[in-house]
């Protein structure tokens, strides 16, 4: 195998980074002249060399179009890294980080931390010999001014190439845990800012999942990551909620006007959920491809901890979500909350096609259809129902968060009072001739729980128009929903885990092999995968 690749000159490399928006000084590209003019890239054999030609390979693979392609060389950056890992620590991280890339979080984390715990003999030792190498920015980690805050200029000014490791490896061992919020995450994230206490996107995160779990120690994490960079606006943002969480609306309203004053500069867009008053009962953020997305303005809210954090939402199958969609497709997706996908839908359906969102809580249902207004989004129709088996009403099960409200099958007078409120509910088969449907091209259940019930009640679409089913496989602490897989593969679906950045689907062959994974994508037999 070849690792030779026309990819592999420094103007390229430089055009990669910029493309990410990074911008390099006179010192970091005098750095990358130095780590060009020392690489092998015929006939790679230093562990600088193997590094080197794996970077390559992958941002040869980010832009590739065709996926066979692009799994050999994802495959030839593997062996690259693994080639060189003995002898240059910058290969076992981006082995590491490349395990993140495709979805292997939990060998991921384990291997990150393992090698944290290795690099601290390794910094004691003299390496000044140990040479830079290329970094492997992922591009959907590099889509905000905080995310790229710092890290040129640090990873291509380190003293040596093991300083340069373990800058990088504490980086990719935060992107290592999938969820940043739960304990997981948490101790991650502690990790992290200990080690790197001028990241303020750690900071950020590490306050954020702080406040979520009730430790009202995040605040110090965000007054951090404000002082890293007072002009952010994301940074501002999370103060004005985690202020407006705690009663305090005169402080929150200060970051409010703060944020406001930079809606001017172009570079700071995401201070647009500025044209939100701060009394509001929704705040915006911005979102995949120029959504202005109505959330919750509070950290009670999963969706708006998580994109406000990370800029996107956190699941892999999002990619496969976004991939697969095509204008004019048909989408439905049931359990909408606050609508990642069904907006991830609305842009790439265009307005050709037609989303349909269904939400039994009347708060998301307001957040959509704010959204729906604020972006001009005709071709989204947006019920405020729940989905089952059946029309009528039920009772909506209400939890602190309100991605986790569920449908509840049996007496309500179980419910404690307040703690439910009543919805109505219909059938997918219902919206057939309400909505004069000819197809449903993909159908996203999130029901926490419920799911069997909606199917039960999508018999003609799934018969007629047999849609592509994404659904969550794994609610909260409920194991695997063998229910549905059952009910689905008498129907003659296959099931699938996604494996991203290849983007491939992996056939799920018994109910065991369910287990672990939060979404499944059942194909039906006849469509190509």
């Amino acid at each position: 195998m070849s690792y030779a690749s026309e990819q592999s000159n420094e103007d390229e490399y430089i055009a990669f980074l910029e493309h990410l928006g990074f911008t390099l000084d006179s010192r970091a590209k005098a750095e990358l002249g130095f780590i060009y003019a020392a690489t092998n890239w015929e006939d790679p054999s230093t562990g600088q060399d193997w590094n080197n030609v794996g970077v390559a390979a992958l941002i040869q693979a980010q832009s590739c179009d065709e996926l066979s392609f692009k799994e050999t060389l994802v495959d030839m950056a593997r062996e690259a890294f693994a080639a060189g890992e003995a002898e240059f620590p910058l290969c076992k991280v981006h082995g590491i980080l490349l395990e993140v890339m495709v979805g292997n979080f939990v060998s991921a984390q384990a291997q990150a931390f393992n090698a944290l715990i290795q690099f601290q003999l390794e910094l004691e030792k003299d390496s000044s010999t140990v040479p830079l190498g290329l970094i492997y920015f992922p591009a959907d980690q590099c889509d905000r001014n905080i995310d790229r805050f710092g890290l040129v200029e640090q990873l291509f000014t380190a003293t040596d190439g093991v300083q340069q490791a373990y800058r990088w490896l504490c980086q990719v061992f935060v992107q290592s845990a999938q969820v940043f919020y739960n304990q997981f995450g948490l101790r991650t994230l502690a990790i992290a800012t200990q080690i790197d206490s001028t990241s303020p996107l750690n900071r950020l995160k590490y306050g954020v999942a702080c406040l979520m779990s009730g430790q009202i120690e995040g605040l110090i994490h965000l007054h951090q990551a404000h002082r890293l960079v007072p002009t952010d606006a994301t940074v501002l943002q999370s103060l004005y909620l985690a202020y407006r969480d705690l009663g305090q609306p005169a402080i929150a309203s200060r970051y409010w006007e703060q944020a406001q004053k930079l809606v001017g500069d172009r570079a700071q867009s995401a201070a647009l959920w500025t044209q939100a008053g701060p009394d509001e009962e929704f705040t915006y953020l911005p979102f995949d491809q120029n959504i202005v997305l109505a959330v919750q303005p509070s950290f009670n809210s999963i969706v708006t901890s998580v994109v406000l954090s990370e800029g996107d939402w956190f699941e892999s199958e999002m990619e496969f979500w976004r991939t697969w969609l095509k204008p004019g497709m048909t989408v439905i997706d049931v359990g909408a909350n606050a609508g990642v996908y069904v907006f991830s839908a609305a842009r790439r359906v265009g307005s050709e096609g037609k989303v349909i969102a269904i939400e039994p809580f009347p708060a998301c249902v307001e957040y959509l259809k704010e959204t729906c207004r604020v972006n001009q989004l005709d071709w989204v129709k947006v019920y405020g129902a729940a989905a089952s088996d059946r029309a009528g009403t039920v009772p909506l099960s209400l939890q602190g968060a309100s991605e986790l409200n569920e449908v509840v099958a049996g007496d309500r007078e179980s419910l404690p009072p307040g703690q439910y409120v009543d919805v109505p509910c219909l059938t997918l088969d219902s919206l057939i001739e309400e909505e004069k449907l000819q197809a449903v091209d993909i159908l996203k259940l999130d029901a926490e729980g419920h799911e069997i019930n909606v199917l039960r009640g999508c018999d003609r679409i799934l018969s007629e128009f047999a849609p592509v089913i994404l659904y969550e496989n794994v609610a909260g602490s409920q194991g695997s929903n063998y229910a549905v897989a059952d009910f689905l593969q008498e129907k003659g679906y296959c099931l699938h885990s996604y494996q991203p950045f290849i983007q491939q689907l992996i056939p799920l062959n018994s109910n065991e092999e369910l287990n672990g994974n939060l979404n499944i994508i059942a194909v039906p037999s006849a469509v190509p995968t």
